[in-house]
């Protein structure tokens, strides 16, 4: 079953072809109002690379990501260190000084996605954010919570099966965007 577009459309919300845009000045009212992600949650791996095994993203999902989030002001996309090889990392450009460094996974860096076939990403997000997105079976904790100085903030969100899925990644993705940037 898919969502339709009407089961997004909430005072709030904006729902266009490829994404779903928060609008609201509230954000954690918005991200109530989003729908429980269908179907059982996806299996994943914790080690050595928390990924995504199954249930995987149409293949062209991952242009789509990473060209939304290319532009983003003062966002560079990149390598990432600790994970797989091809993952794309989404850092704050540190030359404009607006990080906030409780929101961030490390080094400027508020996601990464992993490549495919996996298709997930990795995510800072309010503790607030977190405990809806994980209730509404958006996404999980990482196995490093209560482990690093990220572990408390960082969670996995699910790839997208589907376009009104990839609505709600992109919308978490530039709510931890957002959130990662000082105002």
């Amino acid at each position: 079953m898919e969502y339709e577009a009407a089961d997004l459309l909430h005072t709030g919300h904006i729902v266009t072809r490829i994404g779903l845009v928060m609008v609201n000045r509230d954000r954690l009212k918005t991200l109530r109002l989003l729908p429980a992600r269908i179907g059982p949650r996806p299996r994943t791996a914790p080690e050595p690379t928390h990924r995504q095994i199954n249930q995987r993203p149409m293949l062209f999902f991952n242009d789509l990501i990473l060209n939304t989030v290319s532009k983003y002001r003062h966002v560079l996309l990149g390598p990432v260190r600790r994970a797989p090889n091809g993952t794309v990392g989404f850092f704050l450009a540190s030359s404009v000084g607006m990080t906030n460094p409780d929101m961030v996974l490390a080094n400027d860096e508020f996601s990464h996605l992993h490549p495919r076939p996996d298709g997930s990403l990795h995510l800072a997000l309010p503790v607030e954010a977190r405990r809806i997105v994980m209730e509404k079976r958006w996404g999980e904790p990482h196995p490093d919570t209560g482990l690093n100085p990220s572990g408390d903030r960082e969670m996995l969100l699910y790839c997208p099966r589907n376009r009104a899925e990839l609505a709600v990644v992109l919308a978490l993705l530039r709510l931890a965007y957002d959130t990662a940037r000082v105002p």
